[in-house]
């Protein structure tokens, strides 16, 4: 299948490209599910933290390494453009489902 192709069912539609808009939309979300996923780690960081100013470098930093291990297996570059390569799809394919009912529409009338 084309990369620049959508499979949806038994024909292919034509995948557009994400807006930097959709973009951003997205990797909010996979960094939300991301944050979500690691929230004891980030607890543990956010603790080490608290009432700490310049010491927070040395002094959490295994914490911020552990937190930062754990969000990167969910937003490394593969996990994101996965991510965006599933909203061309999901995309490509509610735009041929609008198609189609206009065609159904059209023809109804």
């Amino acid at each position: 299948l084309d990369p620049t192709m959508a499979d949806v069912g038994e024909q292919a539609v034509k995948r557009v490209p994400l807006t930097n808009r959709r973009k951003d939309v997205v990797r909010k979300g996979v960094y939300a599910h991301a944050f979500k996923e690691c929230h004891e780690l980030a607890g543990l960081f956010a603790d080490c933290v608290a009432g700490r100013m310049l010491s927070v470098v040395w002094a959490c930093r295994p914490e911020n390494h552990a937190m930062n291990e754990c969000l990167h297996q969910y937003t490394n570059k593969v996990k994101m453009d996965k991510a965006y390569s599933d909203e061309e799809d999901r995309l490509a394919v509610k735009r041929a489902a609008e198609k189609s009912a206009a065609r159904e529409k059209r023809a109804a009338s």
